[in-house]
């Protein structure tokens, strides 16, 4: 019967778990953002809104930067959203927000996130559309910020909030979308591939005389 030695089974091994490493590194779906992300500006985006304001309100005080500003309802809304629609999609690993009445914290809101690549998903929850940050609940006027498991890219965000008690209406102090940009991502992508291929380095030599790892530079330097 034909046996293989613990050498040459070890080496199978290797091979297989390396071509699985690959797979996983070259599939754009399974890279994991890494680095400091920066926030992503909005100033060309088109901002809008769901919700009657008041006249001397603006949406974009939502994303201003600027704490004292609010894009606040008209009383007697319970539920309202500021929307942000970008002309490409932004890859998005975190997203802070400040909702309800700084100084207040007996006035609390629900909050969610979702993203779409078109209003039409967006609306009718198909196709591109994403549920991005579950509800939050019983925020009372302080920052919150969630960090996505995974990166989200999306053209149309949208922000909506949800009165709970001890105000009439609903307000967006600041809404910031953080990621990277598409540059960014293709580095950071790089990146995390080199790294992962050097710690496997040492091991791929000492196996299999270096064959493998020669396949291996090749085959990512062709995906990249």
């Amino acid at each position: 019967m034909f046996a293989l030695s613990n050498k040459a089974v070890f080496r199978v091994w290797v091979i297989i778990l390396l071509f699985g490493l690959l797979y996983i590194l070259c599939n754009d779906n399974n890279v994991l953002a890494q680095g400091e992300p920066t926030k992503i500006s909005t100033e060309n985006a088109e901002l809008s809104a769901a919700a009657p304001t008041n006249s001397w309100q603006d949406v974009r005080s939502a994303f201003d930067g600027d704490e004292s500003t609010v894009f606040h309802t008209a009383e007697d809304v319970d539920h309202a959203y500021v929307q942000v629609s970008f002309a490409e999609p932004k890859t998005v690993v975190e997203i802070r927000a400040l909702i309800g009445e700084i100084g207040y914290p007996f006035i609390t809101n629900d909050w969610w996130v979702e993203a779409a690549d078109s209003l039409e998903d967006l609306e009718n929850m198909t196709g591109s559309y994403r549920l991005v940050v579950d509800t939050q609940y019983d925020i009372a006027g302080e920052w919150q910020e969630v960090y996505l498991e995974q990166p989200v890219t999306r053209k149309i965000w949208r922000v909506s909030a949800r009165k709970k008690i001890w105000d009439n209406s609903v307000g967006f102090v600041e809404i910031e979308f953080w990621g990277f940009n598409a540059e960014d991502e293709k580095i950071i992508k790089k990146i995390n591939i080199l790294e992962q291929i050097n710690t496997l380095n040492a091991i791929i030599t000492n196996t299999i005389e270096g064959e493998v790892w020669k396949l291996t530079v090749v085959l990512i330097t062709i995906h990249i």
